[in-house]
C-alpha cells in the first residue's frame, strides 16, 4: 500500500495556510486603524477572494501530508510560517488520514477537512490569528468600554467574547472554502468525463432534483385523485417546468449547483428566510401554472397542481404568522 498522497489531497492541506496566513493582515487590519487619506474617510475594505490554489501555494511548503512524516526533519510539517508537530495526532489519528489518502488513490473524494492533521492545522492557525488581532483591538476596546462604565472584569469578558466571535468566523471559512472547492472539483470532472451535450443534460438533471418533493407529493395526489401516478415524462415536465419558473416550496437543497448553506438563529431571522421562500412562491406560483396549461393538461390534472401549490403556500404563510409571535427569550434578551 503506497502511502504517498495524490498531488491534489497534499495541495489542499497546504493552500489553507497561504489563505490563511494573508487573513491575518485582513484580520488585524480590519480592526486596527486605517489612517485616511486626504478627502477620505476610514471606510473598511472587504477581504479580497483569495484563490484556492496558485503556484505559490503549490511549492510554499516541501512536506505537505502526514505520510511523508519520515522526510520531516525532526517530525514536524513545516507551513513556511508556522509548523505543527505530528505528535499532536494521535495513532488512531494519523491512521485515519492514512486511510483517507488510500482511498483517494484509489478514485475516491475525499474533502480537506476529513483529515486530522488538517483540522488541527487550520485550528492552530486560526488560533494564532485570534491572538495577534486580540491584542490589536483590547486597548481600544477597553478604553470604550470602560467610558460606556463597565468595570474592567466585565470589559475583559466582552473583549473574550469578541474574539470567540472572530474565531467562529475564522473557522467557518474553511468548511464553505471545503464546500466551494468540492463542487468546483466535480464540475472539472464532469466537463473531462462527459461531452459538453452530455454535460449540460446533467446539469439540468441537478438543478431539477430542488423539486423531487413537491413532485413526490404531487405524484401522491395525482394516485389518490386519478389512480395512476405520474408518468416519467410527467415527472420531468413537471420539474422542468419548477426549474424554468423556480416555483420551489422548500429554500435551496445541498446539491452541485446551489449557494451557501443558509443558517438562521432565532425567531426573527427564521421569519425572514422563510419569507423569502413564501414570496418567492408567491411570485413563481403564476408562471408555472400558466406553463402547466400550455402543455395541455386536463382540469383534473390542474386542479391536483393548483391544489398542491396552495396547501403549499397556506403553510407558508401559518408558519410566517406564528413566527411573528413574540419569543419569551428574544423579548428578555433585547436591550431595553
Amino acid at each position: 500500500m503506497s502511502s504517498i498522497p495524490s498531488a491534489r489531497s497534499s495541495t489542499r492541506l497546504i493552500a489553507v495556510w497561504s489563505t490563511l496566513s494573508l487573513m491575518v493582515g485582513w484580520t488585524i487590519g480590519y480592526y486596527g486603524p486605517r489612517p485616511a487619506s486626504a478627502g477620505q474617510s476610514n471606510v473598511i475594505q472587504k477581504a479580497p477572494r483569495i484563490p484556492r490554489e496558485s503556484s505559490h501555494t503549490r511549492s510554499s511548503t516541501a512536506v505537505q501530508h502526514p505520510s511523508l512524516a519520515a522526510a520531516a526533519p525532526e517530525g514536524h510539517l513545516d507551513s513556511g510560517a508556522s509548523a505543527i508537530s505530528l505528535s499532536v495526532l494521535s495513532e488512531s489519528e494519523r491512521t485515519e488520514d492514512l486511510e483517507l489518502i488510500r482511498r483517494e488513490s484509489q478514485g475516491d473524494y475525499v474533502l480537506s477537512t476529513d483529515h486530522n492533521l488538517h483540522r488541527r492545522r487550520v485550528r492552530q492557525m486560526v488560533s494564532n490569528i485570534v491572538e495577534k488581532a486580540t491584542q490589536q483591538v483590547t486597548p481600544r476596546y477597553t478604553a470604550k468600554l470602560t467610558e460606556l462604565g463597565l468595570d474592567p472584569a466585565t470589559t475583559e469578558s466582552v473583549i473574550q467574547h469578541l474574539s470567540k466571535i472572530r474565531e467562529a468566523s475564522l473557522l467557518a471559512e474553511d468548511p464553505l472554502r471545503t464546500l466551494a472547492n468540492a463542487r468546483q472539483d466535480l464540475e472539472k470532472r464532469l466537463t473531462t468525463l462527459l461531452s459538453p451535450e452530455s454535460y449540460q443534460e446533467f446539469k439540468r438533471f441537478e438543478q431539477m432534483q430542488r423539486g423531487r418533493r413537491d413532485v413526490e407529493e404531487i405524484n401522491n395526489e395525482w394516485a389518490k385523485v386519478l389512480g395512476v401516478r405520474l408518468s416519467p415524462e410527467r415527472e420531468t415536465q413537471l420539474l422542468n417546468l419548477m426549474n424554468s419558473s423556480g416555483a420551489y416550496s422548500e429554500p435551496p437543497q445541498h446539491g452541485l449547483y446551489d449557494g451557501l448553506p443558509a443558517t438562521a438563529t432565532g425567531r426573527s431571522a427564521v421569519r425572514e428566510m422563510m419569507t423569502s421562500v413564501l414570496t418567492n412562491l408567491e411570485r413563481s406560483y403564476p408562471a408555472f401554472m400558466a406553463e402547466a396549461e400550455r402543455l395541455g393538461l386536463l382540469s383534473t390534472e390542474l386542479g391536483i397542481l393548483r391544489t398542491h401549490y396552495q396547501q403549499r403556500l397556506a403553510s407558508l404563510r401559518g408558519s410566517v404568522e406564528r413566527l411573528r409571535q413574540p419569543d419569551v427569550e428574544e423579548e428578555h434578551q433585547r436591550p431595553q
